[in-house]
């Protein structure tokens, strides 16, 4: 397990299941480019992990939402699926499985398609991203207003995408407990990096 701290306004803790290297590297390119889609639930119990490790942190009782970041129609398209909701529902199926409550919601919606992020650097994916994504108000007042809210995402990378889906929350008076992801990039140089988390 690895800890990633973000500050959008407040600190929010981003907890992975692993580094995004070796194995688990290979298995969600695999998983999200080559339509390995048999690998998707043994990604989503690594998912299900970083989810109980937030949800144990933060002493809740409440019933847990997950909200997946939302792909563009066009990827979802191309892939055949929506990969990030895909883990979450069968991350939140293991999760009741257990005896948790759990409810998946698509509350968060893209306004827009970003570029592609492959090759930006950090302030670039950020500036990319800035008003990429929208909250639906009807969802927010129903669905996640008793909730405990997550964000599930595959992999942070710099942490711009999920400090932006957060900022969304946010916009509309909704803060999420932390985010969740099966893996995370190394960050390397001062301020760098993630920290692990005991077993």
């Amino acid at each position: 397990m690895r800890l990633v701290r973000l500050s959008v306004g407040e600190p929010i803790a981003v907890v992975a299941a692993a580094d995004y290297a070796d194995t688990v590297k290979l298995l969600l390119i695999a998983a999200k480019e080559r339509s390995a889609l048999s690998l998707v639930p043994l990604l989503a119990e690594r998912l299900m992990m970083s989810i109980m490790a937030l949800d144990l942190a933060g002493g809740v009782t409440r019933p847990l939402a997950l909200l997946p970041v939302p792909s563009a129609p066009t990827v979802i398209a191309e892939r055949g699926l929506d990969f990030t909701v895909a883990l979450a529902r069968l991350a939140a199926k293991q999760l009741r499985a257990r005896g948790r409550a759990v409810l998946v919601s698509r509350a968060l919606r893209q306004t827009r398609r970003p570029a592609d992020q492959a090759g930006l650097g950090m302030v670039a994916r950020r500036d990319n991203l800035v008003g990429a994504f929208k909250v639906s108000t009807h969802r927010a007042n129903g669905e996640l207003a008793e909730g405990c809210l997550i964000v599930v995402d595959d992999i942070v990378t710099t942490g711009a995408t999920l400090t932006e889906a957060i900022r969304s929350l946010q916009a509309v008076g909704l803060r999420p407990l932390g985010a969740a992801t099966v893996a995370a990039t190394r960050r390397r140089g001062p301020g760098g990096g993630s920290k692990a988390l005991p077993h």
